[in-house]
This record gives structure tokens, C-alpha cells and sequence, in this order.
């Protein structure tokens, strides 16, 4: 095998088992929040930035279709596909004090995504957030995923992103449905 290869595969699988000793404990405490709002009703509106919209989109179909075996869909929107001028608008409408906004907001204009926060607390909605760091004191309740990269040159925030949603989606499946 082609040493270039083998060095990018090995360097995926040791960015992939930091990032599982980094979220240990926020990936199940984020799962446990989801499976709380989605089992007791509420709905969940995923929100991501331009160089996360596809991951919202594939946070959506995850939850949507399940992955790995069959089950019933959970209610979820990803805003995504409308503009995020209209967010605000369409959160608003949309949310209510049973709901979940999950957030990818690493490229995301820093005042929408104050202005997305502030509208989830107001409606008493809770919030998962997973990016880079966590923005200074996440407000409550508010689990933050901090996907910090051990060095520059480790594996891009979108593929821990990708890691990490994954993981997440099967601990929901795993508590709603013990799956």
C-alpha cells in the first residue's frame, strides 16, 4: 500500500480515538438530552452554518431514518435548506419548550448564532451544540460538544463533526429504542 495511504488512514483512526476520549462523557449526556426531548414530545430543529449545512442535512435523515435497523422516524427540521436570514423567523415559529435545537455553528456569523441561543433559552428549548470549542459558558440547558483539535494539522472539525454525530445518533437509538 502506498505509504501516503496508510499515514492518512492511520492518522483518521488516531484522530478518531482522541475524539472518543474527548467526548466520552458530553457525546452520552447530549444523547440523553435528545432522547429526552424527542420521547417526551418535542421536536428537534438542527441549525449549521455554511461549511456544515450537508452535516445538518445528514443529522436530519440520521434521525429521520435511523441507522442500522428499522424503527419509526423522530420528528426533525433541518433549516438548512432556507436561508439563514430566516432562521430566526422560522425557529420561532417552529419551536416550543418541549424542542431541541441542535447546532453546528463553527461558521455560523457569530451574531446569528448568539441570536439563535437567545431565542432557544427564551423558549425554553434545549440546546446541543457540537463544534470546535465551546463558545465561553454555554447557557443552561445546553450541552456543548467541543470537537478541539489536539494539534493544526490534526483531522479537519468537519470530520470530527461527521465522528461525532454519528456516535451521537446511535446512543439516541440506543436509549429510545435499546438498539
Amino acid at each position: 500500500m502506498d505509504q501516503r495511504i496508510f499515514d492518512h488512514f492511520q492518522q483518521r483512526i488516531e484522530a478518531t480515538m482522541t475524539l472518543a476520549e474527548q467526548c466520552q462523557q458530553q457525546l452520552p449526556a447530549a444523547a440523553a438530552l435528545i432522547a429526552e426531548r424527542l420521547v417526551g414530545g418535542g421536536k428537534m430543529v438542527v441549525c449549521a452554518g455554511p461549511d456544515e449545512r450537508l452535516l445538518g442535512e445528514l443529522a436530519e435523515h440520521y434521525l429521520l431514518f435511523g441507522s442500522g435497523f428499522e424503527r419509526p422516524p423522530f420528528p426533525v427540521l433541518a433549516l438548512t435548506g432556507h436561508p439563514p436570514a430566516s432562521w430566526l423567523t422560522l425557529f420561532g415559529q417552529l419551536a416550543n419548550s418541549a424542542d431541541l435545537l441542535l447546532l453546528f455553528g463553527d461558521s455560523l456569523a457569530p451574531a446569528l448564532r448568539e441570536q439563535l441561543l437567545s431565542e432557544a433559552l427564551s423558549r425554553s428549548v434545549a440546546i446541543v451544540t457540537i463544534g470546535g470549542t465551546a463558545n465561553g459558558a454555554e447557557p443552561s440547558p445546553t450541552v456543548a460538544v467541543s470537537l478541539a483539535a489536539a494539534e493544526p494539522s490534526s483531522t479537519p472539525l468537519v470530520n470530527r463533526q461527521l465522528e461525532a454525530l454519528q456516535c451521537l445518533c446511535h446512543l439516541v437509538d440506543h436509549q429510545v429504542f435499546g438498539a
